[in-house]
């Protein structure tokens, strides 16, 4: 298996997570309360993040083309330059 570096993957290194996120936010954004938010925000730093970070370090196996990968491709948030190409 290779590195896939197309499609969503050129964008973002973890569009499987930014997807989860913006449907949360979403779901939190039309209640009348703050703990929707609350929630959100623990799920995110305290399972997302690390679960990113994790899978960041168990892919550096790809070595250098690994390495080119992460300094042209953001880890969370799309580069709007690349989305708007």
């Amino acid at each position: 298996r290779d590195l896939i570096t197309e499609g969503f993957f050129s964008m973002c290194r973890n569009p499987n997570y930014l997807g989860e996120v913006l449907i949360y936010g979403s779901l939190a954004a039309m209640t009348n309360s703050h703990w929707p938010w609350v929630a959100d925000g623990l799920m995110w730093t305290l399972i997302f993040w690390p679960n990113m970070v994790r899978k960041d370090a168990s892919m550096s196996r790809y070595g250098a083309k690994w390495e080119a990968y992460c300094k042209e491709v953001p880890m969370f948030l799309p580069n709007a330059w690349r989305v708007l190409r």
